[in-house]
């Protein structure tokens, strides 16, 4: 339901599929996005927790979370190393291998920016504020090459994002599991 609640095809056409076509009514609808939002907002708290370690490592300059400011933000974080690089955070309360939506405007700004990585949060446990997080640098080329899929539409309808299957970016490096410290 997370995965129909953010607006992924096939996790709805599952559920339509199932012996009788499973009905969502839209409260039930309203309730898998909201939980698609709180694991989402968690995970970028997640890399925000994950930055503040780096910071403190001196292995990055700063950073900028940048979607905490402007919610239409194409990436979520800035980060100042020995270069600038744009992080897009996408999470899940799934395991790595569950698909995700990105935007066209995500895709767009991953194809031109010079340093465009999409950190990917699975395993996200909302309530223990714990996740486990992989990397993917640079996704440039990958996203130039679904920019040119999406110009190959006839006239009239236009692609405004896409759902990805992460085992497409096979650079993707497991970091840690990442805990929110408990304030006491």
């Amino acid at each position: 339901m997370e995965d129909a609640g953010a607006g992924s095809v096939a996790p709805v056409l599952r559920l339509l599929r199932r012996r009788g076509g499973r009905r969502i009514d839209r409260a039930q609808m309203a309730k898998a996005r909201a939980a698609a939002d709180l694991v989402g907002r968690a995970g970028e708290e997640l890399v925000a927790t994950y930055l503040e370690a780096q910071v403190a490592k001196r292995a990055i300059e700063r950073f900028v979370w940048t979607a905490n400011e402007n919610a239409v933000s194409p990436f979520d974080f800035e980060i100042t190393a020995s270069a600038v690089r744009l992080v897009e955070v996408k999470a899940t309360s799934g395991v790595l291998g569950r698909a995700f939506h990105i935007s066209m405007a995500e895709i767009e700004v991953a194809a031109s920016a010079p340093h465009y990585d999409l950190y990917r949060v699975s395993e996200v446990d909302v309530t223990a504020s714990t996740g486990v997080l992989h990397i993917a640098l640079d996704i440039a080329q990958y996203a130039r090459q679904v920019l040119a899929a999406s110009k190959l539409m006839p006239a009239g309808p236009f692609v405004d994002g896409v759902s990805i299957e992460p085992a497409v970016f096979q650079q993707f490096t497991r970091v840690e599991t990442i805990t929110i410290p408990v304030e006491e």
